[in-house]
């Protein structure tokens, strides 16, 4: 607890928290192609970020689209955000062909399995980060990897090629030796590096500090995570499944997407609460 008080007081003093900064372009809508995901509508107000407490959202928002991969998740998750950002860290667009102009285009794009591969991976590192709330999951988690790893078929999805790394730890060696704790410790080490490597403190000469520059907004996820690993303040929403990184001990609820006030969650629970005591005034009202 004293360490997540520590680092909910460092968001708190901080301006907005660690500084950082991503300018990130969003589209009215996106079209799957070839395995693909490209925009398709109009250009929307860019996304700023410009604090890790601006992105507080972001991984469990990922985490949605892991639980429901699927177009209405994906699109959900890319019209608030954007795309992850493939072709950012590729550091070239990609050639399109538009059967509608008839002409190729340079467009950004995400491989649809490299980033359902992400959300998977965000929502794991989200419950390893929470496990001491929820020990019995995290075990469960452990003995998932172990057996697809077991099978050869788990790896870790990176933000720089080759795309994806194999686990080096032997989970269920490891968990059998030294338990879930320290298992579970060196597990969310395996799924943060590699992507945290990629990310690049400089000087902010206006400021006169250090800030954190982001390529992708992938990044801004990975970098939002190993934040909250310090102080261990992630938890359950008290409406969804979905773990989510609080700001404040009195969070009960998934912070809102980017520009929105409220949560979500909140808003949805409290109008299932509010249908509750209608139905039960309607009854007590037919009652003799």
């Amino acid at each position: 607890m004293w360490a997540m008080a520590t680092a909910i007081e460092r968001w708190r003093h901080e301006p907005g928290g660690p500084s950082c900064h991503l300018e990130w372009n969003r589209w009215t809508d996106y079209k799957a192609k070839d395995g693909w995901t490209y925009p398709t509508g109009q250009p929307m107000a860019p996304l700023v970020i410009n604090s890790v407490r601006e992105a507080l959202a972001l991984p469990s928002d990922l985490a949605r689209v892991a639980r429901a991969p699927g177009r209405e998740a994906g699109v959900s998750f890319y019209a608030a955000w954007g795309l992850l950002g493939r072709t950012e860290l590729e550091g070239s667009p990609r050639r399109v062909y538009e059967h509608e102009s008839r002409r190729w285009v340079l467009k950004s794009g995400d491989p649809l399995s490299w980033a359902f591969d992400h959300a998977g991976n965000v929502a794991m590192a989200l419950r390893l980060i929470g496990g001491a709330r929820q020990p019995r999951s995290m075990v469960k988690d452990l003995e998932w990897v172990a057996d697809r790893q077991a099978a050869g078929r788990f790896s870790v999805p990176t933000t720089a090629k080759p795309w994806a790394t194999q686990v080096q730890l032997d989970v269920g060696k490891s968990l059998r030796k030294v338990g879930p704790a320290e298992t579970g410790r060196a597990l969310l080490a395996e799924l943060l590096n590699p992507n945290l490597g990629t990310i690049r403190r400089v000087i902010d000469p206006s400021a006169g500090r250090s800030r954190v520059d982001f390529v992708a907004l992938v990044q801004v996820a990975y970098w939002v995570l190993a934040e909250a690993a310090d102080g261990h303040n992630v938890r359950p929403c008290a409406a969804c499944p979905v773990l989510f990184v609080a700001h404040d001990e009195r969070q009960t609820y998934c912070p809102p997407p980017p520009g929105v006030r409220e949560s979500r969650c909140g808003r949805v629970y409290r109008e299932r609460e509010r249908r509750k005591a209608e139905s039960r005034r309607a009854f007590e009202h037919v009652l003799p």
